[in-house]
């Protein structure tokens, strides 16, 4: 009996959650939904959205009049021809209360997930929730959006002010690219610095901060401005040296960070990319290239994850699953626009110098 009842039961957010744990994420299953019940869009309306073309979507699938925890009527299902596949919940929501239940079922699940403040609001802020439901806004910035993610999945939340008082809850799931584990033989970022950290120390100083633990030093960071710029792109860098004294020694830990005092454009870091996996190749996730979704984060804005190289001692992608390897370096493009925008960093600098003179020697 409780099993029948069990299976009468609506499917909630916290099934389909779960579900992204499972083996070829079972959505439909999930939902109890049957593939009769999706209407497919025809490849001329696919084709009429190019929009939709150019962030690689190639197959729309669509379930309307239909209740999904008792806020959505119509899920919209994109499938990527990277393998990528988004669920699309959208209602019309005139009440709070819905929205609040959503929010805070996710967050007893995921925990509080990622603001984008100030360019965003949250829904933690109940007072904007409500006005939004009663089709009233001030600024731009009182719309609502928080991601989280979960692995191979993300999640966002998105209270609307275009179309106004819209709630979308969207669930992508993005397809596993096995890494390239062969030997990246085509040198390091070295190949492209116009400045050692030698010349660079001793170019003008614009700051530095002392990180302490238990009443030691533990690193200084050194922000110096360039008297070029590297890569066309970056004017300042940022030494991190694990040690008291300003010093360059092979044996001492050091990070370096570029970046710039200016914004760059997306085509700038296109171009970086495309410039960094020209040595490197694919990165620890596989990917390669800027996909269209990130160059829109770029443009936007927003944070973007960017790529990130992790290398053993043989100049390979490290792989977690073998105990016996260490880590060389680290090299990565990332973007934070709260913080120092697009930024390339190199972790363990020393050691890929170290590895640079022994390729130099071959």
């Amino acid at each position: 009996m409780a099993k029948q009842l069990n299976s009468m039961l609506s499917p909630t957010i916290v099934d389909l959650i779960h579900s992204t744990f499972l083996p070829n994420w079972p959505y439909l299953e999930s939902l109890k939904l049957k593939p009769s019940q999706l209407l497919e869009a025809s490849y001329d309306m696919i084709l009429s959205n190019p929009g939709d073309v150019a962030i690689g979507i190639n197959r729309v699938q669509v379930v309307i009049d239909h209740d999904f925890f008792n806020a959505f009527n119509c899920l919209v299902i994109k499938h990527f021809t990277s393998g990528q596949t988004t669920l699309m919940f959208n209602a019309q929501i005139n009440r709070a209360e819905p929205v609040i239940d959503i929010y805070n079922q996710l967050k007893d699940i995921l925990g509080n997930g990622w603001t984008f403040e100030p360019k965003f609001s949250t829904f933690s802020e109940e007072e904007k929730i409500n006005s939004l439901a009663n089709g009233q806004f001030k600024q731009a910035n009182d719309e609502i959006l928080q991601v989280w993610n979960i692995g191979q999945f993300s999640v966002l939340l998105n209270y609307k002010l275009d179309p106004l008082s819209q709630l979308l809850l969207s669930i992508s799931h993005q397809s596993k690219k096995e890494p390239d584990r062969h030997v990246r033989a085509n040198g390091t970022l070295l190949n492209l610095l116009k400045f050692s950290p030698e010349q660079v120390i001793t170019m003008p100083e614009v700051k530095h901060e002392v990180k302490e633990e238990n009443g030691a030093v533990k690193y200084v960071d050194y922000t110096f401005q360039l008297e070029e710029s590297e890569m066309n792109l970056f004017d300042r860098v940022r030494l991190r040296i694990f040690d008291a004294e300003k010093k360059l020694d092979l044996s001492v830990q050091m990070h370096i960070s570029y970046f710039s005092e200016f914004e760059m454009s997306a085509s700038q870091v296109i171009s970086l990319v495309n410039i960094v996996v020209g040595i490197y190749g694919a990165d620890n996730s596989g990917m390669k290239e800027m996909e269209p979704h990130e160059v829109d984060q770029v443009e936007a804005d927003e944070m973007w994850s960017g790529r990130s190289w992790t290398f053993n001692r043989a100049h390979k992608i490290y792989d977690h699953d073998e105990p016996d390897q260490s880590i060389l370096y680290q090299a990565s493009i990332t973007g934070n626009p709260d913080q120092d925008g697009i930024i390339l960093n190199i972790l363990a600098y020393n050691q890929m110098l170290d590895f640079q003179e022994v390729l130099n020697e071959v």
